[in-house]
This record gives C-alpha cells, structure tokens and sequence, in this order.
C-alpha cells in the first residue's frame, strides 16, 4: 500500500488505494484533504494507511456528499462504469447535486425528506442555464447516480442504511414518490437521523 500527498490550493491533501470494494473487488481510492502542512497530510496518511490494512480504517461522520462523490466515489468508477456513464456522472455532481447538496454531511444531515426535496427542486427549477425543471428522466438518471453512490458509502457510513424499495411507492414525505423515496426513523450515532431510503427496484 502506497499514499501520495499533494497540495489542493492552499492546503494538502493525501491518497492511497484502501482494501477491495466488498461487491465490484476494485481497489478504492481514500483521500482526505484540508491540512495545513505537508507534514501533517503524511503523518495523517500512515495512520490511515496502519487503519485500512488492520481493517479499522472509519470514515470521518463530517464527511460531506460533495466531497464523497468528487474526491472518492467518482474516481473509482473510472474503471468500473462506462466512460459515456461517468461523464454524465459528473456533469451530475458538478452542475446539479454539488450546488445543492455538495455541503450536506453523509451522516446525519442527508435524510429522506431532503432528497425528496431535492428531487422536487430539480423537476421545478433545475435548469442552470434557463428558467424550469429537469426532465423527469434526468432527474432519474440523478436518482439512480445518488443510489449507486450511497449504496458504496454504506460500508463506512454507519448511520446511512439503504432498503429496497419498490419504485412508484407513495410515501409521506410529498415529494418525488415516484422514486420510492422514504423516511424512516434511524438509530444511528446521533439519534436524530432518519434513513435515506433510496434504492428503487
């Protein structure tokens, strides 16, 4: 196992290649970003590193979707999703979740009522560059995206439980059932969470 520092504008970052994917057996890339000295960013990273192959390596609970899906998630898709896929993938992340959601922490913060919300916003006023919503495809293109990516953040994000859900299925939240989106109360670390519920068959 290998890590590499690198700067990311005025801070460092660090990034190695943790154990397999339980489901895909691709390696996945693990980086974390916001030291102040190089020294600090390789210090951080042997730690990691020691944590990852002793298998104890767990995921901070600040860390956002944003940066899940830019810095982790959409890198090791490059070798496992077709390069058409991965493009939209983050035309996705860049233009529509980011915006919205990029500061919403995995843990605790990204319930089933906000990805309801979310979800209506874009069928409402999606569109960045003219007034109006997104297709109802395209916003379920960006639902299948958040997903997949959640369902990969499931291993070290504790508090993020996904279900199967039937797809149409009319829930109470009042938004985007037609995604089969619900809320259920979580026992995660804070107690105040709820499960985001975003798998649809």
């Amino acid at each position: 196992m290998k890590g590499h520092v690198l700067r990311r504008g005025m801070k460092w970052a660090y990034m190695f290649d943790g154990p397999p994917d339980p489901l895909t057996r691709k390696r996945r890339q693990i980086t974390k970003s916001g030291f102040e000295t190089e020294a600090e960013a390789w210090k951080a990273c042997r730690k990691a590193m020691q944590q990852a192959e002793a298998g104890r390596l767990v995921r901070s609970s600040k860390r956002k979707l944003g940066e899940f899906l830019t810095d982790e998630w959409l890198p090791a898709m490059k070798h496992v999703i077709k390069p058409t896929t991965l493009a939209s993938y983050e035309d996705y992340t860049r233009a529509y979740i980011v915006p919205v959601l990029g500061n919403v922490r995995l843990q605790e913060q990204l319930t089933a009522r906000r990805l309801a919300a979310f979800y209506d916003h874009l069928l409402t006023s999606g569109r960045t560059k003219r007034d109006g919503g997104l297709s109802p495809k395209t916003v379920r293109n960006i639902h299948v995206m958040l997903r997949k990516a959640l369902g990969d953040a499931r291993p070290g994000t504790t508090s993020l439980p996904i279900r199967r859900l039937r797809s149409g299925h009319h829930d109470s939240l009042g938004g985007c059932r037609r995604f089969g989106i619900r809320g259920t109360p979580a026992a995660s670390s804070s107690g105040r969470s709820m499960i985001a519920s975003t798998a649809c068959t």
